[in-house]
C-alpha cells in the first residue's frame, strides 16, 4: 500500500544516518506531502492563537461575555463529538475525498465566525469549524503514518509539534496587529487562503495513501453524544460545587469514563501492554499538563504576584523548549538503549519535575527574582519533556502487528489528547472555585496542581508498557 512495508532503515555504518533521514523526508512527491501536513499544522496553530487573541474583542462587540467561556470551548467540544467519526467516514470516502468534504466545511465554519452578527452565531461557527478541523486532524495523523515509513515518522510529528513554536510568538501580534488596524474580523478572514493553499497540497498527494482500518465501520453516534454530555455536565460544574454543581460533576465523570471506555481500545483503563498503554498515557498527559497550562497566568499572578508578561514567557519558554526537545527525540529513538518506553518514560519523568518545581515555588516563600525563575524553570522542564514524550506515546498508539487499524488508532490518540485536555481545564476550573468559596482565592491553584502532579505517577507507569519497537 505504501512505502512504510518496503522501506530499510539506515544503516549503523552509514555515514549521517539522520541526515539522510531528514532529506528522504521531503523527497519527490512524499516530500511534497509532508510540507503540505505541516503546512497545515502551522495555519491551524495560528488560527488557535488569533482566536485567543481576538476572543476580548469579540465578547465586548457582542456583550457577550457570560458566553466567554462556552465560546473559547465549542471547538473543542465539537471535536470530541467528531472526532470517533472520523475513521469510519474514511473508511468510506478515502483520505483524499474526506478532505475535499471536510476543507470546505471547515471554511465554512471559519467564515461564519468571522461574518457573525451575534454572539450565538459565532459560537456555531466556531462548533462547525471544530467540527471540520478534529475530521482533518485524524486524517492528518493517519496519513503520517500510511505515507511514512517507520523511521521518518517520528521526525514527522517532531515537525508537526515545532509548527506551533512560530505562532506562539508571532500569532498573538499578528491577531492584535490586524484587529487594530481592520478589526478581529479581518484578523480570521486573512487566514482563508494560506489554510486552503495547505489543505490543496496535502490533498493533491493523498489519492495514493488510502486509509487503513477494519473492524466496524458504523458511526459511534451514542457513544460521542454520551461523552460530549459528560463532559458538558462537568463544564457546567465549574460555575459552582454547591448543590446541583456536585452532581453534575459526579454525573459528568461517569458519563465520560463510560463513553470513553466504549471508544477507546479494550484494556486501556488498565494500562494493557501496547496501544491502550499508549492511549491511556496520552489522556492523562493531556490532562495533566493542558489542564495545569490552562490556569498559569491566573496561579502566577494571583498566587505569586508576578506580572502578566512574565506569566507569559513562561509559556513561551515551555512552547520552545517542547519544540527543541521534539526535535531530539529522533535521535533518541535511534539508540537501541532508548525506544519508545525510555525515550516516553523519561519525557514523562521531565513534565513530573516541571510540575514540582512549581509547588515548591507556590508552597515556599521565595524572593520576587526566585519566583519568577522558578516558574519558567518549571514551565522549561515540562514543556521539554512534553517534547519528548509526545511523539514516542503517539507512535507506540500504532500497533505495527495490524496496519489495518492505523486509522483507528489514529482516532484514539487524538480522542484521548482532545478529551484529555477539555477535562484538565474543567477539573482546573471546578477546583478552583471550589478553593475560592471555601476561603478565598489565595493558594488555591495549588489544589489543582497536586492532583495534575499526581496523575503524572500513571503516565509514567503506563510509558513503560508501551509498545517497545526501534523507531526504524
Amino acid at each position: 500500500m505504501t512505502d512504510q512495508h518496503t522501506s530499510v532503515a539506515p544503516s549503523s555504518s552509514a555515514p549521517n544516518p539522520s541526515s539522510r533521514a531528514w532529506r528522504e523526508l521531503f523527497h519527490g512527491a512524499r516530500g511534497q506531502l509532508a510540507l503540505g501536513l505541516l503546512l497545515m499544522q502551522f495555519t491551524t496553530a495560528i488560527g488557535v492563537f488569533t482566536l485567543s487573541t481576538i476572543m476580548p474583542s469579540v465578547a465586548a462587540e457582542f456583550d457577550g461575555q457570560r458566553w466567554y467561556g462556552f465560546a473559547t470551548s465549542s471547538v473543542l467540544l465539537a471535536t470530541i463529538v467528531t472526532v470517533p467519526m472520523a475513521g469510519p467516514l474514511m473508511a468510506r470516502f478515502g483520505l483524499r475525498r474526506t478532505m475535499y468534504v471536510a476543507t470546505p466545511v471547515f471554511v465554512l465554519g471559519l467564515l461564519g465566525a468571522a461574518l457573525a452578527p451575534t454572539m450565538w452565531a459565532f459560537v456555531v461557527g466556531q462548533l462547525i469549524r471544530g467540527a471540520a478541523g478534529s475530521v482533518l486532524g485524524v486524517l492528518s495523523l493517519s496519513a503520517m503514518v500510511s505515507a511514512f515509513a517507520p523511521h521518518l515518522r517520528s521526525r514527522m510529528i517532531a515537525l508537526s509539534s515545532s509548527m506551533w513554536i512560530v505562532p506562539a510568538l508571532v500569532g498573538p501580534a499578528y491577531a492584535a496587529l490586524v484587529s487594530s488596524a481592520l478589526g478581529w474580523r479581518w484578523a480570521l478572514l486573512i487566514l482563508v487562503p494560506p489554510m486552503l493553499a495547505a489543505r490543496a497540497l496535502v490533498a493533491k498527494r493523498l489519492g495514493a495513501y488510502p486509509p487503513s482500518v477494519s473492524g466496524p465501520q458504523g458511526l459511534p453516534l451514542r457513544r460521542a453524544g454520551l461523552l460530549a454530555i459528560g463532559v458538558l455536565c462537568v463544564l457546567a460544574a465549574s460555575g459552582s460545587l454547591a448543590g446541583w454543581g456536585a452532581v453534575a460533576l459526579a454525573v459528568g465523570i461517569g458519563l465520560t469514563v463510560v463513553a470513553l471506555k466504549g471508544l477507546f481500545p479494550p484494556g486501556t483503563f488498565r494500562a494493557q501492554t501496547g496501544t491502550p498503554a499508549a492511549i491511556l498515557a496520552m489522556l492523562l498527559l493531556s490532562f495533566a499538563l493542558y489542564g495545569a497550562e490552562s490556569i498559569v497566568t491566573l496561579m502566577a499572578v494571583a498566587d505569586l504576584g508576578t506580572s502578566l508578561l512574565q506569566a507569559g514567557l513562561a509559556l513561551t519558554a515551555g512552547a520552545v523548549c517542547r519544540s527543541m526537545a521534539s526535535l531530539l527525540q529522533p535521535r533518541l529513538l535511534e539508540y537501541r538503549r532508548f525506544g519508545f518506553r525510555r525515550t516516553a518514560g523519561l519525557g514523562a519523568v521531565l513534565v513530573m519535575a516541571g510540575l514540582v518545581v512549581l509547588l515548591i515555588n507556590l508552597l515556599g516563600d521565595h524572593s520576587p527574582t526566585a519566583t519568577v525563575t522558578l516558574l519558567w524553570m518549571s514551565w522549561a522542564i515540562g514543556g521539554f519533556g512534553m517534547g519528548l514524550c509526545y511523539a514516542p506515546i503517539t507512535l507506540a498508539a500504532f500497533d505495527s502487528s495490524d496496519e489495518g487499524q492505523a486509522t483507528n488508532q489514529a482516532t484514539s490518540v487524538t480522542l484521548a489528547e482532545t478529551t484529555g485536555a477539555l477535562l484538565g481545564m474543567a477539573v482546573a476550573g471546578v477546583l478552583l472555585r471550589a478553593e475560592a468559596e471555601g476561603g478565598g482565592l489565595t493558594g488555591a491553584t495549588s489544589v489543582p496542581y497536586i492532583l495534575f502532579t499526581a496523575c503524572m505517577v500513571p503516565v509514567i507507569l503506563a510509558a513503560w508498557r508501551l509498545n517497545q519497537r526501534a523507531a526504524d
